[in-house]
């Protein structure tokens, strides 16, 4: 019996995408940033959403701050099991001192390395893991997430653009 190339074709394009590389069992699917007002105790909107507010003046601005919630939402793959996992947050300072001299380097700053076991999953996959980040002022915070426990997770970074004026 001959096959024809095309079907043949046909039939490893098939076979490959039944039985090619599973999805990730988890991922960091998203990472959110809320601002707490010092003003009146209010989150701000997710600073990493597309409308977010701005980060500029961060400590004295409009809605002063100098704490935030950072929440990272982890996502399993339909049917996955659910593993003994942790989050691991880690958020490292960087960036010049605002008003410094321009000559004066500034060592980058870790100012939160911390690790929390994951918590009860969501009928549709989803689990939250709340961290707190105090003392935050005018330099670029780098926000580095990752699944500790779960073989290949890829970890997810976001950046913080904070920046003081005047």
């Amino acid at each position: 019996m001959r096959v024809s190339p095309i079907l043949f074709a046909i039939s490893l394009a098939a076979g490959s995408q039944i039985s090619g590389g599973a999805s990730e069992p988890a991922r960091i699917a998203e990472l959110q940033v809320f601002l707490l007002n010092s003003r009146t105790g209010a989150l701000s909107g997710n600073v990493l959403a597309k409308d977010g507010p701005e980060l500029g003046n961060v400590p004295s601005g409009e809605f002063a701050s100098n704490s935030t919630l950072i929440v990272v939402r982890i996502q399993f793959a339909e049917q996955a099991p659910i593993p003994k996992a942790q989050v691991r947050l880690v958020a490292v300072e960087s960036g010049a001192m605002p008003f410094a001299p321009a000559h004066k380097k500034t060592a980058d700053r870790i100012i939160l390395d911390r690790t929390i076991a994951l918590g009860a999953v969501s009928t549709d996959g989803n689990t939250y893991v709340g961290f707190w980040l105090t003392g935050i002022g005018c330099r670029t915070i780098t926000l580095k997430a990752s699944i500790v426990g779960i073989k290949d997770a890829a970890p997810r970074t976001e950046v913080l653009p904070i920046a003081c004026y005047e």
